[in-house]
């Protein structure tokens, strides 16, 4: 069941990530083909700061998500909204100091991302990064408006905005190519305009009667900054860590003789993001999956999971090694010209990385599945050898001795390196995985407190399916208080599903019901309340809702 639940939702997440690097693959493409090697070049350069204010929009989104989500679970849609319209205004402001502070020291910037001063790359960087500079409020609202989609039900205004974008983009890349001709700075307004675009999508949204969180700025009231970093900290940590990365990997290209591989590499990351999709999938559903087995205390399920996305990496990212590996010098075509002195590099480059892609996959897969386990020193362990030490150590020991013609090793030697640590790191941590525990409740206002909440927190949803999502995440928060704990296994598990089946019929058909019968689970035996048994009602919750009923 749960291999086919794994392969249903990496096909999900793979065509998510899929559809917003369309637009990345066209832009390099186009900017290659029509503006040369030097143009892609100097968008390679450019793509760190990119990068990076990308990761400040998305972890401030991430980081607002989680503190939002919970307040309405709490019933406090008043305090949801003004949140989130105190970090709108946080989030343009940061974003427009940002803009005019990439207009005024663009020059800066430019020399600072390894361009070489009055060259065509050096002003081609500054017409980049001036270009960009005017979309970065709408990337930064947009990164932001996106989980209020999902949170309000209206995920398929996401799908809208981002078919809008991508459009958008080519269009304007395309014209700007044949008719502007304002070369990278003309291809950087063109994405500015998608975004403004795919933002202005996304608030069309507030014009509807009824949502979750609503748009006014005057009701705006400051939240706890510190509990939004604090819950983005790892995907923060992730994105800064690969933004990194493309920095000194260009900067030790350049600095070591070789600055032509800048426009190879530019190639061959946007190229990545398609070839490693399947991989960020795979990794992304571990992370769930282990979250929730965890919770459960299912050790046997965890190794399976470890089975599973073992077996998968190596099937998917296997093929699509075989693919890259065969069609490499067609596919080089579309960024490198052949007769290019580059283009037998680009060819060499794509399969090296195309060879290294089960291990990006399996180390994906660790590094969320150390996350999903509470073991976070682990995954930034991981996270940090396969995003920045692991692969710039490589290139520059390559470098350093020489080995000109080895340069695309990085991909396999980061990878293998990355490989070993995760496994051992893996076995390191094999004795301590937890067993099944019998939780006490040793204040009966604890409880009365969680089924008022979920009383709370079931009005507050839109549609039966939103309730039962909610319902789960209140049925956690029951375990959550519960305070002693003990090793030992009781017969009660058994009755986990048997349980879990009446919870879910009494929320689909009578929402008062579902709160009486938490209390009398809890009531029965000794008021002691069965933590793998409050998990067995989340997980058939949980299960309903991925098969859509």
């Amino acid at each position: 069941m749960y291999e086919k639940l794994f392969r249903r939702l990496i096909f999900v997440q793979t065509v998510s990530i899929l559809s917003t690097t369309v637009a990345v693959i066209v832009d390099s493409s186009i900017t290659s083909m029509f503006l040369g090697e030097a143009a892609l070049s100097a968008s390679g350069m450019a793509m760190p700061l990119v990068m990076f204010f990308a990761t400040i929009g998305g972890a401030v989104a991430v980081g607002f998500q989680t503190v939002v989500a919970r307040k309405l679970g709490q019933g406090d849609r008043d305090g949801a909204s003004s949140g989130f319209n105190y970090i709108l205004i946080l989030t343009l402001t940061i974003s427009i100091v940002g803009t005019a502070c990439i207009v005024l020291f663009s020059k800066q910037l430019a020399l600072f991302l390894g361009a070489t001063q009055d060259t065509y790359e050096y002003s081609q960087v500054i017409g980049y990064l001036k270009g960009y500079a005017i979309g970065v409020p709408a990337y930064s609202l947009m990164l932001l408006l996106t989980p209020v989609m999902f949170i309000d039900a209206d995920k398929n205004r996401v799908t809208t905005a981002t078919f809008v974008m991508v459009v958008v983009d080519i269009l304007l890349d395309l014209i700007n190519v044949f008719y502007i001709k304002q070369e990278m700075f003309g291809m950087a307004v063109a994405s500015s305009i998608s975004y403004i675009a795919a933002a202005a999508v996304l608030l069309v949204h507030f014009r509807r009667k009824e949502t979750n969180i609503s748009l006014n700025l005057r009701i705006a009231k400051p939240v706890a900054l510190g509990a939004i970093f604090k819950n983005s900290s790892t995907y923060t940590i992730y994105h800064i860590c690969k933004s990194l990365l493309t920095y000194f990997i260009n900067i030790l290209l350049i600095r070591y003789g070789r600055p032509e591989e800048v426009a190879v590499f530019a190639a061959l990351s946007a190229l990545s993001l398609v070839l490693t999709s399947a991989g960020s999938a795979m990794g992304s559903v571990t992370l769930s999956l282990s979250s929730l087995f965890h919770g459960e205390k299912d050790v046997s399920r965890e190794k399976q999971i470890r089975i599973i996305f073992a077996r998968h990496s190596l099937a998917i990212c296997g093929t699509a090694t075989i693919i890259a590996v065969i069609f490499a010098p067609l596919i080089s075509r579309l960024f490198i010209h052949p007769d290019s002195a580059q283009f037998n590099s680009c060819v060499t480059g794509l399969r090296l990385l195309a060879l290294s892609l089960v291990m990006n996959s399996v180390n994906n897969c660790y590094r969320n599945y150390f996350q999903g386990v509470d073991k976070l020193s682990s995954s930034l362990m991981v996270c940090t050898l396969q995003y920045l030490l692991a692969p710039v150590g490589a290139l520059f020991i390559i470098l350093t001795m020489g080995a000109d013609k080895w340069i695309w090793f990085f991909y396999i030697i980061g990878e293998g390196f990355t490989l070993i640590v995760a496994a051992l790191l893996k076995g390191k941590d094999r004795g301590s995985d937890c067993l099944d525990r019998e939780i006490l409740i040793e204040d009966p206002g604890q409880l009365e407190s969680a089924t008022e909440m979920l009383e709370h927190t079931l009005s507050a949803g839109n549609s039966s399916k939103s309730k039962l999502q909610l319902a789960s995440d209140v049925i956690k928060s029951v375990a959550d208080i519960c305070t002693d704990t003990k090793r030992q296994k009781t017969e009660l598990n058994l009755r986990a599903y048997e349980i879990g089946d009446e919870l879910k019929c009494s929320v689909e058909t009578n929402l008062t019901d579902s709160e009486g019968r938490i209390k009398q689970i809890v009531q029965t035996n000794q008021n002691k309340l069965i933590y793998s048994e409050v998990f067995g009602l989340k997980r058939i919750i949980v299960e309903d809702l991925r098969d859509g009923r």
